[in-house]
């Protein structure tokens, strides 16, 4: 088990990009999970 620390660099990126994409949508004003729902739905669910 590895406390406070990512087991690859490859899960280092994606926190990241993820952190990243939370924070603008902040910015925005936008509701992070409101966003990430809409995100899940029309890439998993209406492909």
């Amino acid at each position: 088990k590895i406390i406070g620390t990512f087991r690859s660099e490859i899960g280092a990126e994606y926190y990241q990009y993820i952190a990243s994409v939370f924070a603008t949508w902040r910015l925005q004003g936008k509701d992070v999970y409101d966003e990430l729902k809409k995100l899940l739905v029309n890439e998993l669910c209406l492909k």
